[in-house]
């Protein structure tokens, strides 16, 4: 596949058609690039040159399935907080922020998030 420089205005044209039901790979073949870069453009990892200029790095935690979904500081200081508190275990609260168990214990033990 050709790797075709993808503007912002084809990036904002790419999710329209997702939008509007065109599969991943039926637009790969259109833009000549490959499905997974289709996949990389809808979850957000792709980006402009222009985007990315001045960007900050985010110290937000990925959680869950979905690239989008993050847990703030705010949430970590919860965490902490419910469990020290209360008797709610790892595995109740990573539910309740839908989360994995395993970070919830890095949170808790400040392996993560040591400013929550």
């Amino acid at each position: 596949m050709r790797n075709l420089r993808l503007t912002e205005k084809k990036l904002k044209h790419i999710k329209k058609l997702f939008d509007s039901g065109m599969r991943q790979w039926q637009i790969a073949e259109l833009y000549h690039v490959s499905q997974p870069t289709i996949c990389e453009v809808l979850q957000g990892k792709r980006q402009t040159r222009e985007e990315r200029k001045g960007k900050k790095y985010n110290t937000n935690v990925r959680v869950g399935k979905n690239i989008n979904n993050k847990i703030s500081v705010k949430d970590a200081r919860k965490i902490k907080k419910l469990y020290f508190t209360t008797d709610v275990s790892q595995t109740e609260l990573s539910v309740m922020y839908h989360i994995s168990q395993s970070q919830i214990s890095r949170i808790v033990n400040g392996l993560d998030w040591n400013n929550a």
